[in-house]
């Protein structure tokens, strides 16, 4: 009895020390791209790049401006990573850019939060705009009628807890001139109790097996 005692507590320590041990697993789906530079989206269309434990795949360009003339700055770090656009001049008329932001495999965080802005400095110039998210509620924001700028900062596009990727669209419409659209991404931490409670469970279950073999003796 005593051998089957010394099994049975094995069996349960070796469960509990195997929750203990294991790595978490990884949130995000895709590996680490090129690192991040400041340079004109025509570096960045059709491909992607990496900002810390975030992919930026680049894929969509509409706008009176030619991509050599758009400026893209990605810089942050930790749980907020802000994406800038600007061209070298005006954008006039309508336009859209696009991409997916995604956690790469070197982290376990997962998306929080999406907001956009939008803004000009020509004089007099007006312009409606917007930006959506995949997977985010309520999913947009943005300005119908004509403004001078907008922000969604204060009430950001949320995901729900899970959402590793989402792909983001701005676009505009403006007659007088458009300077800048800027997004910001957030993200929230996996919650890592999980291997203490599966420890605690080998633990109890390995206790109990114990009193019942003692009651039998």
């Amino acid at each position: 009895m005593q051998t089957k005692l010394t099994a049975a507590l094995f069996v349960g320590l070796s469960g509990a020390l195997a929750c203990l041990s294991s790595s978490p697993a990884k949130a995000g789906p895709n590996p680490p791209l090129i690192n991040c530079v400041n340079g004109t989206l025509n570096t960045f269309l059709n491909t992607g790049c990496t900002r810390g434990d975030k992919n930026f795949l680049f894929n969509v360009y509409t706008g009176n401006l030619p991509s050599n003339q758009v400026n893209v700055l990605i810089s942050g770090s930790g749980n907020s990573y802000t994406i800038n656009i600007t061209p070298d001049s005006f954008w006039s008329g309508a336009g859209s850019i696009g991409y997916t932001v995604e956690v790469n495999n070197t982290s376990t965080d997962l998306l929080a939060s999406l907001s956009g802005a939008q803004s000009t400095s020509q004089p007099s110039s007006m312009f409606t705009g917007n930006v959506t998210a995949t997977n985010a509620n309520p999913g947009a924001c943005g300005a119908a009628a004509p403004v001078t700028s907008w922000s969604c900062a204060t009430t950001p596009l949320t995901y729900p807890f899970g959402v590793v990727s989402s792909t983001v669209l701005n676009t505009w419409n403006a007659p007088g001139g458009l300077d800048t659209v800027s997004n910001s991404v957030r993200q929230q931490p996996v919650p890592g109790p999980l291997p203490i409670l599966g420890a605690g469970m080998a633990f109890r279950a390995s206790r109990k097996l114990r009193g019942r073999i003692k009651s039998r003796l």
